[in-house]
């Protein structure tokens, strides 16, 4: 594809109180686009996106399209609105709810639109049968339909963006051996929010987590690994941020333990990373995590689960790997972490920090994703 004066819109279902990496990540790549070859780009994002505090300021400084209703769902007239006024040659889309919406609006309007689904979100089935079922059809109908209806009626296909690879493989057979152009390009780390060289060592030694969605994060291997520890004479803390309610702690345990530091999510991430010696990443689901990134960064090793997800950063010598949903062998990791020389693993550390700065930047992130719009037929 022939980028030069092109016409992009980026629709993304994001709408978080913190800009984040993310939203740094679409500026990185819209100044690209307009810099190197002249692009205009426009942005939708769901209407909740105005009441952040981020939003005032961007929406002032370009065009944006707030749609869909108060479930962040837009509509197909709306979606035809956008795509008649703006007439984008394309539209790259993220976090699934504005991927079939543009598609079929681009196809309704005969628009000669290339179209880019960048997939963010882990697909995995629930172990309900009947539930499994409902969901391989609502993953046919997003991922089957419109490819088997490209083929049918003529026009392209969606191009597939994956952060790793678990997504792409996962909606392969929905798409009925229908080839299309398709790449896996790792999330962009704003590397100037982290203070580099801030690490700090601590009386007792801590590990940090972040929670989120159970169902995915699955901190409570970690607390109770730590409850293991303890109650074998080990001296840990535990920092977990938590703004679920209630949290993770609250559901596992009568009363929180004396070990245990919970505290709310914060803008300032170096705040956090502050707190801690490691940092742990136990999910059992994940396409990629920003914070293992961050915190590398920041100094700190990584201790995460051996799923495929995060395994782009298991060759970094500071990370150290456990068996997913093993307690057992996390808290055998967390005692080999604590057992390092200060010196050896503070040298470790900055190996992983130099390799993330050079390979995970908003700019390699836009450079990659550039490329990739490029190399659409």
């Amino acid at each position: 594809m022939n980028l030069k004066n092109a016409r992009v819109l980026i629709a993304a279902q994001y709408a978080a109180p913190y800009e984040g990496n993310f939203i740094a990540s679409l500026k990185a790549l819209q100044h690209e686009l307009m810099v190197k070859y002249n692009a205009v780009c426009a942005f939708a994002f769901p209407k909740s996106m105005q009441k952040q505090p981020w939003a005032e300021s961007f929406i002032s400084e370009n065009k944006v399209y707030a749609t869909g209703n108060a479930n962040s769902l837009i509509s197909g007239a709306e979606a035809d609105a956008i795509i008649s006024e703006f007439k984008p040659d394309l539209v790259h889309t993220h976090f699934d709810g504005y991927d079939r919406a543009f598609f079929d609006a681009a196809r309704r309007l005969s628009r000669p639109t290339r179209i880019v689904w960048h997939m963010h979100n882990s697909l995995v089935y629930l172990s309900n049968p009947v539930k499994a079922t409902y969901q391989f059809f609502c993953f046919f109908r997003h991922y089957g339909w419109p490819f088997l209806t490209a083929k049918i009626g003529g026009g392209g296909s969606p191009c597939i963006i994956g952060v790793c690879n678990n997504e792409p493989n996962f909606i392969r057979k929905f798409r009925l051996g229908i080839h299309t152009c398709e790449g896996i390009i790792p999330n962009g780390i704003n590397i100037q929010r982290i203070s580099q060289g801030m690490k700090r060592s601590h009386d007792t030694f801590s590990f940090l987590a972040f929670a989120g969605r159970h169902i995915q994060k699955r901190v409570d291997f970690l607390l109770l690994a730590a409850d293991s520890l303890i109650k074998e004479g080990y001296k840990i803390r535990v920092v977990l941020v938590d703004g679920n309610s209630p949290t993770a702690a609250e559901n596992l345990f009568s009363s929180r333990p004396d070990w245990l530091t919970e505290i709310k999510p914060k803008e300032d991430i170096n705040e956090i990373f502050a707190l801690a010696d490691c940092f742990v990443s136990t999910s059992v689901h994940e396409t990629f995590s920003y914070a293992i990134g961050e915190a590398t960064v920041f100094g700190l090793p990584i201790i995460q689960s051996d799923i495929e997800g995060t395994m782009w950063n298991a060759s970094n010598p500071s990370a150290f790997l456990f068996k997913s949903e093993s307690v057992e062998d996390l808290k055998r990791v967390m005692l080999q972490v604590m057992a390092m020389p200060p010196e050896l693993l503070s040298k470790r550390c900055a190996a992983s920090a130099a390799n993330i700065i050079r390979d995970y930047s908003l700019e390699t992130w836009a450079d990659k994703v550039v490329s990739f719009f490029q190399s659409i037929p």
